[in-house]
């Protein structure tokens, strides 16, 4: 089978920028033969194919057989815990030209490289599967340097009718999973819809909790949870590079921080509660081991927030808090219902290089490079586009610096541009 002529379509695709050039040429692929089929696979977040790497040649010993042999052979591979190189060998001499090895990697790889995301494919196939977290609306930054939180927290907390109507939830140093428990092994899908392959010792603990949820709450269906992966004494980068292998890495350390259930139909006070209450009561009867609830607090007011905030996540290092209306249901999208608060470093620092940007960015800055303490660091978020314009052809002197923390390597964690600082000009 050659799948050459769904290539040419996606490439025709991912050619626009426009959204409404692109949809018309979806709408002209979707007679192609096998187009359907290359987009559900590669976009059906149920079905993970546990490959690494996927060759982009054709193989000599391409083996003849029926059209639909490839996805017959992804079905079977998705409902496996992992490919051998037997299995990916065999998938491969099934691909009859590059092209069709191609599309194949792109699959296994989750992304057909066309710039379409999930909600665009749903439009012309409804039956996809699509993962919707509850993301924070609100965002709310304590800036050290200055000892004080931005304007959005006044303005959430106002929203929500007051403190006594707010909960705060401790952010786990982690990474952010949907655990959809519906198939017979569950799937982590991360916040941007990409599939965590390497959380399978989670499952246990994931499908006895749900399995509980659904059979107290009479849910139709396997519930959703939604929570922090993270990974025992490691710093948030050796995180991400334990999240990200599918070899050569030891799984016994992840643990997972649940803070939610989107299935439950409660408020945000109640879902808690019933979390909470359920967690700890399997704990002590042994069956969860690796999972544990978020913890929780509530506020009398802005003074006892700013105490606990400095007193517990800033000393403890933390990642930060997630406030959230108490008397809202879950939302399956950015609702401003939740609100993030982080504790953010700043600095000022003098600017020794400029980078040019790609795509819309191109002829534009891309970042400013700028010396942190002797490491060169590439800033590249912060800006608008007119400063995007004017700062690559008369870049700054010296700017200040938003950044999480310091990394490992000397380096700054999610850098972002705040100001100019030309009253430091001969200062530095």
């Amino acid at each position: 089978m050659s799948l050459k002529p769904v290539l040419d379509a996606l490439d025709k695709i991912a050619g626009t920028r426009a959204a409404k050039q692109k949809k018309k040429y979806i709408e002209q692929s979707l007679d192609i033969p096998y187009f359907k089929e290359v987009v559900l696979n590669a976009y059906d977040s149920r079905k993970t194919f546990n490959i690494n790497k996927f060759p982009k040649k054709a193989s000599t010993l391409i083996k003849k057989a029926n059209d639909d042999a490839i996805f017959d052979m992804l079905t079977t591979l998705s409902q496996k815990k992992g490919a051998s190189n037997v299995e990916i060998s065999k998938l491969h001499n099934l691909c009859a030209d590059d092209a069709t090895c191609e599309i194949v990697s792109r699959i296994v790889n989750k992304d057909l490289r066309c710039g379409v995301n999930l909600k665009t494919w749903k439009i012309y196939y409804p039956s996809l599967f699509e993962h919707s977290p509850m993301l924070c609306e609100f965002a709310v930054r304590y800036l050290r340097r200055y000892d004080t939180f931005s304007d959005e927290l006044d303005q959430f907390v106002s929203f929500c009718g007051g403190w006594d109507n707010v909960i705060g939830s401790i952010k786990a140093n982690g990474v952010r999973v949907w655990i959809d428990t519906v198939p017979a092994r569950p799937s982590y899908i991360s916040r941007s819809g990409k599939l965590y392959e390497n959380f399978h010792i989670l499952n246990k603990d994931s499908i006895t909790l749900a399995k509980e949820l659904q059979r107290r709450y009479n849910l139709e269906e396997m519930p959703t949870l939604d929570g922090e992966v993270t990974f025992e004494g490691e710093d948030f980068q050796d995180q991400m590079r334990q999240v990200r292998r599918i070899k050569d890495m030891d799984p016994s350390k992840f643990r997972l921080v649940l803070f939610d259930c989107p299935s439950l139909p409660f408020d945000q006070a109640e879902r808690s509660y019933i979390l909470t209450e359920m967690i700890e009561e399997l704990h002590k009867e042994g069956v969860l081991t690796k999972t544990s609830f978020t913890e929780e607090v509530v506020f009398d007011d802005f003074d006892d927030f700013k105490k606990y905030f400095l007193d517990v996540v800033f000393k403890r290092k933390l990642e930060g808090l997630v406030l959230k209306k108490s008397d809202e249901n879950y939302e399956f999208r950015r609702s401003k219902f939740w609100c993030k608060v982080k504790d953010w470093f700043s600095a000022d620092l003098k600017v020794i290089g400029v980078e040019e940007g790609t795509g819309k960015y191109e002829g534009m800055l891309g970042a400013l490079i700028v010396d942190f303490n002797g490491v060169s660091v590439r800033v590249g978020s912060g800006y608008s586009d007119t400063q995007r314009v004017s700062f690559f052809r008369d870049p700054p002197v010296i700017v200040e610096v938003e950044y999480k923390t310091v990394t490992k390597d000397g380096s700054m964690q999610h850098p972002s541009f705040v100001k100019e600082r030309e009253d430091l000009i001969g200062t530095m």
